[in-house]
């Protein structure tokens, strides 16, 4: 988010030549993973995620001067699609799948390496109650990025959680929430894991 801000403000006209953007952060009506509300990235930079989506509307009706429009409708940009915390997180890898890609003869060094750079995210989610096993929020976003794989997309307005608030209630910085007033994104809500499982089958060497 904070390099698409920097490229918006930048060079505006090249935005508007994307064929698309995709976004993977957020939490869209959904609790986060850094606070209640907030998810990771937008969490880290919250002024982007206000700047790309705007802020509420009723921020504009009682506090014109804290008001942010979205930069990137400004531009002409193409809508983004938002890969949200609530669908990545269930886009996961097991030991057990690496086992069974080994089995069915994909390349055993690399698998061993997956295996190795998954270790610490495979213990981490174990150890808060998730399974042994790594959820993958990284591989999916450029799946859908790339068209490999679709989900469930509904197109929502939404908006970023103005300074003000998130100053008074800490937990919201980074929240981002639906509101007519924000910016249009195209918000993936539901993905298939097995769908994904089939294409990262597909694209690893043997």
């Amino acid at each position: 988010m904070t390099t698409y801000v920097a490229a918006l403000k930048k060079y505006p006209e090249l935005m508007r030549e994307l064929d698309g953007v995709t976004i993977m952060g957020g939490a869209v009506e959904y609790h986060g993973n850094v606070t209640e509300f907030a998810e990771w990235n937008f969490w880290v930079d919250p002024t982007a995620v206000t700047e790309v989506f705007g802020t509420a509307g009723a921020v504009a009706v009682e506090r014109p001067e804290d008001a942010v429009r979205s930069i990137a409708t400004a531009a002409g940009a193409p809508v983004p699609t938002l890969v949200p915390l609530n669908v990545t997180e269930t886009i996961t890898i097991s030991d057990v799948e690496i086992e069974s890609w080994r089995d069915a003869g994909m390349n055993p060094e690399l698998l061993r390496v997956l295996r190795r750079s998954l270790k610490f995210y495979f213990e981490f989610h174990q150890g808060v109650g998730v399974g042994y096993k790594a959820q993958v929020h990284d591989l999916f976003a450029a799946m859908v990025a790339v068209g490999a794989v679709t989900g469930e997309v509904e197109k929502m307005r939404l908006v970023g959680v103005d300074k003000r608030t998130f100053a008074d209630e800490p937990g919201r910085r980074g929240q981002v929430v639906a509101d007519s007033a924000g910016a249009e994104a195209n918000v993936v809500l539901a993905a298939d894991r097995s769908a994904a499982l089939v294409e990262f089958e597909r694209v690893f060497p043997r």
